[in-house]
């Protein structure tokens, strides 16, 4: 993930633990960003004995309208 500043990351993990999860958090990290996202750091989020997931009522979200990724590509490179 990338921010502006490292207390928004620290922000972040301290709402990822509050909602329950298991947070191995890596080194944040300074970054020169284009967009001014100066800082860089890689979570791992796992869930707590405590949390349920009941994958039967995850759904995938809909593909959009205008999504070609799946569609045939034409080979080299015509």
């Amino acid at each position: 993930m990338q921010a502006r500043n490292g207390e928004t990351l620290a922000k972040l993990d301290k709402q990822l633990r509050a909602a329950g999860y298991n947070v191995k958090p890596l080194a944040i990290t300074p970054a020169a960003d284009n967009h001014g996202y100066n800082f860089r750091s890689n979570v791992e989020l796992t869930l707590t004995p405590g949390m349920k997931m009941d994958l039967a009522k995850v759904n995938a979200p809909a593909r959009p309208t205008d999504d070609a990724s799946l569609d045939a590509q034409p080979r080299g490179g015509q």
